[in-house]
């Protein structure tokens, strides 16, 4: 194949061959995960553990935000303000007193 003729023409058998050698490679390494050795039954049940785990990890990820996202930072900042303002006030109080 010429460098210089494209990649993706139709019907370009040596092509797909090759894509799907190299998809089908690329999930050998799920033979072991962080339980042990498991069975694999294919690519499918390879995608589909990667689904579940990708759903725990999306659940995980909108828990941290509800409890320390951009919002809560938000509140957060905006209680402290009031707070270091009724300090203000309140010392400003103490030392007219003396």
């Amino acid at each position: 194949m010429c460098p210089y003729e494209p990649k993706h023409q139709k019907d370009n058998t040596r092509l797909k061959e090759e894509f799907m050698s190299k998809a089908n490679s690329n999930f050998d390494h799920l033979v072991k995960d962080e339980y042990g050795d498991k069975k694999v039954e294919g690519t499918y049940y390879a995608i589909n553990k990667l689904e579940e785990r990708v759903a725990q990890l999306e659940e995980t990820i909108r828990e941290f935000m509800k409890n320390w996202g951009p919002e809560v930072q938000k509140r957060r900042d905006e209680r402290d303000e009031v707070w270091d303002e009724m300090v203000r006030v309140v010392s400003i109080q103490k030392k007219n007193e003396k």
